[in-house]
């Protein structure tokens, strides 16, 4: 069977104070750049790039897409990816030398309509595809995330499912032949899924996602949230640990990323609290996934996770979108939140069109502020990748 991680939720409208820091910024923005493609784009994340520019990546009318544009906010391309049923791109990361390698998910052939597996392609500097391969067996496989050694080798970590899924780890030589392949069957009682992925300090590989905290299918709908970290040569586990925090009636909603900071790491989702209302966790822990200390941030009322950056200092930015609790549940402004490194919420700032569900999903510092990255959804279902630039304290700039 396959897995779908779909969490059908009813809201129940409560009164909540807003846990805001010390300024909230929210105003209309005449100069945000919008790209608009096909209008069909799910954009499932965006990566900074070496030259200031980012990579948007997704799918769109079943074909995986990207689209780069530059530190000027001008199109460089557009590039749809053929493949023979369907494919979806959700993780991607910039090599040396300017090219890009995008993985996620794809049918198997053309006859096995109903069979995923993994999918590794690897881009130029200017959008053509110079490999395509596509990584199956006998069972569904995904691509999540992907991040590239200092050997230069390409680690992607998703999931398989033989019987209920396993986190995968996948590690490729520069021209996608396997160098080992590794799927974890004991890190959770049932489901578990690799969803972001690092090289560390140290070097190895840790791997962020979601485990189901027991075998029934109330515990599948309560994932936890785990961290873990890999031995590079050998796909052995280091260290690794569930985290839940707040033991009510929770729900993972968006994937876990994680970033790696001083003594430690921080990663962070976006899970229900137990009046059913949305909020993004972080949670800092030391190198060995001790946690540290444990936050919760409602934005202006309801918050769902899209990224996290360290910004140096340990200070780190989450993205995302947030709206008010009385506002309509496929509505909201893009959220950027500046943390330090205790956790403290800086500023916090929203931008966008009431009507709209418009989500930041990556951050870029620059001397004078910083650039967003995203998309707006409007009513009629029209999705539109976007640009920003805020100044340092988060307030747009014209």
């Amino acid at each position: 069977m396959k897995l779908k991680f779909t969490v059908i939720v009813t809201f129940c409208i409560s009164l909540l104070m807003i846990g805001c820091g010390d300024e909230v910024t929210m105003k209309s923005r005449s100069s945000t750049v919008f790209y608009h493609e096909t209008g069909g784009e799910k954009l499932e994340n965006v990566i900074s790039l070496n030259d200031g520019g980012f990579l948007y990546f997704g799918s769109s009318l079943n074909r995986g897409f990207a689209m780069r544009v530059s530190a000027d906010g001008t199109k460089l391309w557009y590039k749809i990816v053929e493949a023979s049923v369907s494919e979806i791109f959700e993780g991607a990361v910039e090599l040396p030398g300017g090219k890009f390698i995008l993985v996620g998910t794809t049918e198997a052939d053309s006859e096995s309509l109903d069979k995923e597996a993994g999918t590794v392609v690897q881009l130029s500097g200017s959008g053509e595809v110079e490999w395509n391969k596509v990584y199956s067996g006998d069972d569904d496989q995904s691509l999540k995330a992907v991040t590239i050694t200092p050997e230069n080798h390409i680690v992607a970590t998703g999931y398989v499912i033989p019987s209920d899924a396993d986190t995968w780890i996948l590690k490729l030589n520069m021209d996608g032949a396997v160098i080992w392949s590794r799927d974890y069957t004991m890190l959770s009682p049932w489901h578990d899924v690799g969803t972001s992925i690092i090289v560390t300090s140290k070097g190895n590989y840790a791997v962020c996602g979601i485990s189901s905290p027991n075998s029934t299918a109330v515990g599948n709908g309560n994932m936890d949230t785990y961290l873990l970290a890999v031995d590079p040569n050998t796909a052995e586990i280091a260290w690794g640990r569930p985290h839940r925090s707040f033991p009510n009636s929770d729900y993972n909603w968006r994937y876990p990323k994680v970033v790696e900071v001083s003594n430690g790491f921080m990663w962070a989702n976006s899970i229900y609290d137990q009046d059913s209302i949305l909020y993004i966790q972080l949670v800092k822990t030391d190198l060995g996934g001790v946690a540290q200390f444990d936050k919760r941030y409602y934005g202006l009322g309801s918050a769902e996770f899209g990224g996290i950056q360290k910004i140096g200092n340990d200070e780190i930015i989450i993205n995302g979108n947030s709206r008010e609790i009385s506002s309509a549940v496929k509505t909201g402004n893009s959220m950027v939140l500046r943390i330090n490194a205790a956790g403290e919420e800086l500023w916090s700032a929203y931008h966008g069109e009431n009507s709209n569900l418009e989500t930041c999903k990556g951050t870029r510092a620059t001397p004078t502020g910083f650039v967003h990255a995203g998309n707006s959804l409007d009513s009629k279902g029209v999705n539109t990748m976007m640009l920003y630039r805020t100044d340092k304290n988060g307030n747009l700039l014209e």
